[in-house]
This record gives C-alpha cells, sequence and structure tokens, in this order.
C-alpha cells in the first residue's frame, strides 16, 4: 500500500509541477504575442509612411522635371533672342 501512496504522491508533484510550467509558459506566450501585435503595428506605421514619402518624391520628381523642361525652353528662347 505505501508504494501506491508515494507513487500517487509522485505523480500528485509532477502535474502540479506541469500545471504550474503550463500557465508560465501561456503568461509567456500572451506577452510574445503582445509584443507581436505592437511590432506588426509599427511596420504597418512605417509601410503608411513609406508610401507618404515615396508619393511625396514622386511629385517632387515630377516638378522637378517640369520645372527643367520650362528652364531649358526658357534659355533656348533667350539663345534665340541673343542671336
Amino acid at each position: 500500500m505505501e508504494p501506491i501512496k508515494k507513487k500517487m504522491l509522485s505523480m500528485k508533484t509532477e502535474k502540479e509541477t506541469a500545471q504550474d510550467k503550463a500557465e508560465q509558459l501561456e503568461l509567456k506566450l500572451k506577452d510574445v504575442e503582445e509584443a507581436k501585435s505592437k511590432v506588426e503595428e509599427e511596420v504597418t506605421n512605417l509601410q503608411k509612411k513609406l508610401s507618404k514619402v515615396e508619393n511625396d518624391f514622386d511629385t517632387a520628381n515630377e516638378a522637378l522635371q517640369e520645372t527643367t523642361t520650362k528652364l531649358e525652353a526658357s534659355e533656348k528662347q533667350v539663345t534665340e533672342v541673343r542671336a
């Protein structure tokens, strides 16, 4: 009878240890998921900022091309007037 009690006590201790470990891992998982969520949100924000910067760059580049074209036309007119 005594060996059975020892085995039951041992199994009870193992069960409690396993439950404690499971609780700790669940808390760690929750923390990791929260961190992942924050990182994903930051990535989304950075992607939005990048998209805006790319659009601003395209707009500025188009304006530069238009201005360059107008400048070249003006320089050509000045050259023709001087000639």
